[in-house]
């Protein structure tokens, strides 16, 4: 009886054994795969409950020089803010890695406040080689903080002498949109495609509102998502292997303003 008992217990052991080793095979195999495939997850939520310095740097417009002190983060709304002319705050996240296979979608709730003057808030993809938190363009005078994938411009009016389009607009930029035909002889229906290669939206200020911007690394596709519509641009394919998101509040003058509720970063 005890031998037999015995037995059952040494059976029990080995059963466990082979289920415990068929679950790491299992996982081993999904994790294999799911590498193997090239592309990278990631998703990050942020509510803005406190402000998330592992996450996102503060910067100082243009010059980009610490300005932490200038995002106020109080009752889980964000806020930039240009209090002092040319000097207001930027949001920049640290650098996420996109493959060439990934589709990165950003979502956020958010309301504009332009001020009395000219306002041109942006949201940005840029394309960058910095492994850290901190732009490298800090250490290095002449280094921008990356290429541009595309630019969402959210414009109240615009000086006379800019080439940009539109006015009181929503403006969907890929990096292409101000390609100069003049530059080299093209047929007459490329040259058009590439300087339409942009969208204008109708504008949402003063109110809170969702908005979407997708891109697909492999194909370069860019596609914006506001008020249940629906704007595609052709952008570049991505020559590096991480990007950043970017957002400002410039305007003219001072009392500019961008709230953020919550935003969302996934990529697939």
């Amino acid at each position: 009886m005890i031998q037999y008992i015995k037995g059952i217990e040494r059976g029990e052991h080995l059963k466990k054994l082979i289920i415990f080793m068929v679950f790491i095979v299992f996982v081993f195999g999904i994790y294999y795969f799911r590498n193997d495939s090239g592309i990278e997850t990631f998703y990050y939520k942020d509510d803005f409950d406190s402000f998330n310095d592992d996450f996102w740097y503060a910067g100082q417009w243009k010059t980009l020089l610490s300005a932490e002190d200038k995002i106020d983060v109080n009752r889980g709304l964000l806020s930039l803010r240009v209090d002092i002319v040319d000097q207001g705050p930027v949001l920049i996240s640290k650098p996420i890695t996109i493959k060439p296979g990934s589709i990165i979608t950003l979502k956020r709730r958010v309301q504009l406040k332009p001020g009395d003057q000219p306002f041109a808030g942006g949201l940005a993809l840029i394309e960058t080689d910095d492994k850290g938190l901190i732009p490298s363009k800090l250490n290095n005078e002449n280094a921008n903080l990356g290429n541009g994938i595309v630019l969402v411009e959210y414009v109240t009016e615009v000086p006379k002498n800019s080439t940009r389009p539109g006015a009181f607009t929503f403006r969907v930029l890929p990096r292409s949109w101000h390609f100069q035909s003049r530059d080299v002889v093209f047929p007459g229906f490329v040259t058009s495609w590439f300087k339409s290669n942009y969208s204008l939206v109708p504008p949402i200020f003063n109110q809170w509102y969702e908005e979407t911007l997708t891109y697909e690394a492999s194909s370069g596709k860019i596609n914006y998502e506001i008020d249940g519509q629906s704007y595609e641009v052709q952008g570049p394919k991505i020559r590096t292997e991480k990007v950043r998101i970017y957002m400002h509040g410039y305007g003219f003058g001072e009392g500019h303003e961008i709230l953020l509720d919550w935003l969302e970063v996934d990529v697939k």
